[in-house]
């Protein structure tokens, strides 16, 4: 569901007692708290994070809670003064671990008909940046009764605003719904009529992956350590190069997944994650590499989607969740690297082993939003040689084992293989 789309729902969440969610003092003046899980979000003013002046107003979700829904600071004005003109709502957004952060304006006319309506559906701000100016900008129809407009948060993390203005601006400032902001196709899609529809074009949607592989990534003194399969990895990173052996010198241990949910068309969407850990000078950090793509059914091709925003990992029964800071520029296949927190990394590694079960919330630069339940097949198989499931499981996996080991890169590196082991069930 889009926040405040519909106007029903809007109506029930400007109902919730403003005391049972947070006290007066907590609550900046004029404004109020809603949402579709307010509860879950702590409302406040900050004296520690203000754009400029004393304060700036904060929403961050509580701890040990993972949201599903979302919560917004919110004010409605009559549009009294407003009407027959184009009115710029500009604001400040600074967020931390944040799943999806927007600014929004609505302008509802008579019966309660949103008329105008923009909440950066398609450009949210993820993770974490520092203090940037957003604008919105409506038309405010002569027959409008009110104007509402906040900021808000989904999922996890923190957003602070700060400095909020509405200013009325001339015809040629275009507006920034997302009606007019369409745009059709510049060249013909789809003509022979062999892929399905896109589906992130249909909003936020949910999957359920029907194959999930998992592989180690590890250090390697002997070729073919335990019997294990060896990927090379390529020097080359176009593959150009026929792949070699690499030398660790960054001394990285982790774990490569890749999570296929099969379409009724025989499709299939695959969301592939290395996650990785590396030492930097004395501090342990964790790095993040992830792309999405599409299998169509014909080719059998790996064709890329649209590059990642935001990332977020939550485990079965743990309240708690982990985001990913995604950096730079994506590559060619729209694949995106990051850093993520170590200790939830390694959290990670022991449920791969396990078999235990994740949720990978996905956020694309076009807005849209998904949601992947998986699990890896983890567990040991029946049918294994104790020695087999010695060395691949718990703390004597190649993962746990290189961990164990891990230390500060040299010069010269460690002089061991980097390797990418089959993770047997």
């Amino acid at each position: 569901m889009t926040p405040f789309k519909v106007r029903p729902i809007v109506v029930a969440l400007g109902l919730f007692c403003l005391s049972a969610l947070a006290t007066l003092a907590d609550v900046p003046a004029g404004w109020i708290v809603a949402g579709s899980s307010p509860k879950d979000f702590e409302f406040s003013r900050d004296s520690s994070a203000a754009m400029d002046g004393r304060y700036s107003a904060l929403i961050a979700t509580k701890p040990g809670i993972a949201p599903s829904g979302f919560g917004t600071l919110m004010q409605t004005i009559n549009a009294e003064n407003y009407r027959g003109g184009r009115w710029r709502l500009s604001g400040y957004l600074k967020t931390s671990d944040a799943t999806r952060a927007q600014m929004w304006m609505r302008v509802d006319g008579p019966d309660r008909k949103v008329v105008s309506f923009d909440n950066m559906d398609a450009r949210p701000v993820t993770g974490t940046t520092g203090w940037t100016r957003y604008d919105i900008v409506l038309d405010v129809p002569s027959d409008s009764v009110d104007i509402a407009f906040g900021f808000l948060l989904t999922r996890g993390g923190k957003v602070w605003g700060d400095n909020f203005r509405l200013e009325k601006v001339g015809p040629t400032v275009p507006v920034t719904s997302a009606a007019a902001a369409a745009v059709l196709p510049k060249e013909p899609v789809n003509i022979d009529f062999e892929d399905s529809a896109d589906p992130r074009s249909a909003g936020d949607s949910g999957f359920k992956a029907d194959h999930v592989a998992v592989t180690d990534l590890s250090r390697a003194d002997s070729p073919r350590p335990h019997g294990g399969r060896e990927l090379y990895i390529p020097i080359d990173p176009f593959g150009a190069v026929t792949p070699t052996r690499h030398i660790d010198k960054y001394n990285l241990c982790g774990m490569h997944v890749v999570a296929r949910a099969r379409q009724p068309d025989r499709t299939a969407l695959e969301w592939d994650v290395k996650l990785s850990v590396i030492m930097d000078g004395t501090s342990r950090l964790a790095s993040i590499a992830a792309g999405s793509f599409t299998l169509t059914s014909h080719t059998k091709s790996r064709v890329p989607r649209r590059p990642i925003t935001g990332l977020v990992f939550r485990l079965d029964g743990v309240p708690e969740s982990a985001s990913a800071r995604i950096s730079g520029v994506p590559n060619a296949a729209n694949g995106v690297i990051g850093e993520f927190p170590e200790a939830y990394a390694e959290r990670l590694f022991d449920a791969f082993d396990a078999g235990t079960p994740f949720i990978l919330d996905v956020t694309y630069d076009s807005g849209q939003h998904e949601t992947v339940s998986a699990r890896t097949p983890g567990g040991i198989s029946s049918d294994a040689g104790a020695d087999k499931i010695g060395f691949y499981h718990g703390s004597d996996a190649p993962v746990r084992r290189c961990l164990r080991s891990l230390a500060p890169a040299s010069a010269a590196g460690l002089q061991q293989r980097l390797v990418e082991l089959d993770h047997p069930t």
